[in-house]
């Protein structure tokens, strides 16, 4: 494991396609002097991180990024709004192309409907700081496997989508109103969304017992799904669509594998954290495959682009690293953070994970997903401990002998 520091918490990460990593967070309107933005790294071969541009959002908290499937641009949330950045005019620092509200601000907000759906405004820049203090923050970013649909998930506890070209509003979905039964707080904040692989469907879920599923062409709630009888007292977490493209030896051709990932979280202390595995079929989601991950609390999840690998980090700053396919762990690393860890990413190929945390540090994991598991690794700062125990006993032994 290597580690490096920063000047930001950090609360979002993403791998692009073009193999650079972007790492987002900040402090926000209680930054209390720590700053708020957007970093680019290179990722070069010594899985060093070498800075390649940066935006500053000054009191503005960045806390989701997602990547167009096309890598062209990047969508970022900022409080209740979202930004567009092209990948291709980043420099030293670079600027959004566009913005839209996709959480009406407390008091204030105007919405205007159309025959394709809603269009939010933005709310106007020269509003004072107050407004931007109790704005609800978008908590979840995803776009559709074709990039003409968004998804934004929120404080508020409600899931919109959007087409993604003319910022129109197209569903509103309220897991409050549909069965979820967070309280107030962060209890209904949504954790994660993900579109089907046809777009016909959208799964969310917010620390509840259920895992929602919604169509979008029906504008409802298709399904909720329990927790497996071995996790009676779970709570969902996240939830991935994955495509796998494997050889098919015996016919001679490339095959895809569809399936769902889920994190579920016992409740109480020294509780365990799953990995659930979940058919597609026909918009069925059933578990196939149930693993205990780590006994901590799972708080960040990312897959590999090529959708082999799942890394998950956790509430005590420990990184885990499983195969999807054979639900075998493959990586992990005990207390990389000394705060939870809050943002995960692999670089494009797969072969680096990037870990971060709100305590402004971020580690990068080597990874090989084709190995058989191996023991786990302990973070950096224990190995040249360990070393300098070493140096010192044999230093000790040297003078004694010479003496």
């Amino acid at each position: 494991l290597i580690h490096w520091k920063d000047d930001l918490p950090i609360f979002a990460g993403i791998g692009m396609k073009n193999g650079r990593i972007a790492l987002a967070g900040g402090g926000g309107m209680a930054g209390m002097g720590v700053g708020s933005g957007i970093k680019i790294y290179d990722v070069r071969p010594n899985c060093a991180l070498v800075p390649f541009a940066a935006f500053d959002s000054h009191d503005k908290l960045v806390n989701c990024i997602a990547e167009h499937p096309c890598g062209s641009e990047l969508a970022v949330s900022m409080e209740g709004t979202v930004f567009a950045f092209l990948t291709d005019s980043m420099g030293d620092s670079f600027d959004p192309i566009d913005s839209w509200t996709v959480i009406p601000p407390k008091g204030g907000g105007q919405e205007t409907t159309s025959t394709t759906g809603t269009l939010l405004q933005p709310k106007n820049t020269s509003d004072d700081a107050s407004d931007d203090d109790d704005a609800e923050q978008v908590t979840a970013l995803e776009f559709n496997f074709g990039g003409d649909l968004i998804a934004t998930g929120g404080e508020d506890g409600n899931v919109r989508v959007w087409k993604y070209q003319t910022k129109q509003m197209l569903a509103l979905f309220d897991l409050q109103q549909e069965g979820g039964e967070g309280g107030g707080g962060s209890d209904k904040d949504i954790t994660s969304i993900a579109f089907s692989c046809d777009s016909k469907h959208l799964i969310a879920c917010n620390k509840s017992r259920h895992l929602s599923i919604f169509s979008l062409s029906e504008e409802k709630l298709l399904s909720r799904l329990e927790p497996p009888p071995q996790t009676p007292n779970a709570l969902y977490r996240h939830f991935r669509i994955v495509r796998v493209m494997r050889m098919d030896s015996s016919e001679g051709k490339v095959q895809e594998h569809q399936f769902g990932l889920a994190t579920l979280v016992e409740t109480g202390r020294n509780g365990w954290s799953y990995l659930a595995k979940m058919s597609t079929v026909n918009g069925e989601y059933k578990i196939t495959s149930l693993v205990r991950a780590i006994q901590e609390t799972v708080t960040s999840c990312s897959v590999s682009n090529d959708g082999v690998s799942v890394a998950l980090s956790t509430s005590q700053g420990s990184v885990v690293v499983i195969n999807t396919l054979t639900m075998a762990r493959v990586r992990e690393a005990k207390n990389c953070h000394h705060l939870p860890g809050t943002a995960l990413c692999f670089t494009s190929a797969g072969e680096t994970l990037v870990s971060a945390s709100m305590d402004k540090s971020y580690v990068l994991v080597p990874i090989d997903a084709s190995i058989e598991p191996e023991a786990s690794h302990g973070c950096v700062q224990g190995v040249v401990r360990l070393l300098v125990q070493v140096i010192v006993v044999v230093l000790i032994a040297h003078l004694v002998t010479y003496s």
